[in-house]
């Protein structure tokens, strides 16, 4: 029986030892995204503004369905009379291929992560999870969802090196639009 336990004790010593540690900068980040969702569910202090395309959901020669939305969550002192970007989500659905993404930002307009999900035809979910820390990656999650095994990385893996491009490019453009929004 002592065998056994040893043994156990030991194979919990190396499981806990080959599993990178979380960076203590994620916890700051996940309480602000949790403060961020309670202030949308309680509608205080947050509003809200929505870009769709194709709301109605016609069909596009070709492609067939292809619908897409941008929602932008914000907040506005009057003291100042300044508005921040405080989360954006963009949401696509362009034939079979289904996107979900949410942005988030600091309460200076910085980003701090970035959360993807997607899915082409029948092929399983995909989702990573990006950390910032003055702009820079320092933490990716990547989960697959079949075994819920969650990959770390404390850089962009080379796998996304082309994707983080346009990932960067989004969150600088959901910044402009936003700056130039009509609503």
């Amino acid at each position: 029986m002592k065998k056994f336990l040893v043994l156990l004790m030991m194979i919990a010593f190396i499981q806990s030892i080959s599993h990178a540690k979380e960076p203590a900068e994620v916890k700051p980040i996940r309480d602000w995204y949790q403060k961020v969702g309670t202030m949308i569910e309680s509608e205080q202090g947050i509003f809200l503004s929505e870009w769709a395309v194709n709301k109605k959901g016609n069909e596009y020669p070709g492609i067939g369905q292809m619908m897409g939305k941008i929602s932008f969550y914000w907040t506005f002192k009057q003291d100042d009379v300044s508005e921040k970007l405080v989360k954006a989500v963009i949401e696509h659905n362009f034939s079979d291929f289904v996107s979900y993404e949410e942005y988030l930002y600091d309460a200076d307009g910085s980003i701090v992560f970035i959360y993807h999900s997607w899915r082409s035809g029948s092929a399983d979910v995909n989702e990573f999870r990006i950390y910032f820390k003055d702009g820079s990656p320092f933490y990716v999650t990547e989960t697959d969802n079949k075994t819920k095994a969650v990959t770390e990385y404390f850089k962009i893996p080379e796998i996304y090196a082309t994707d983080f491009f346009m990932v960067q490019m989004n969150i600088k453009n959901l910044q402009a639009f936003f700056k130039a929004r009509l609503f």
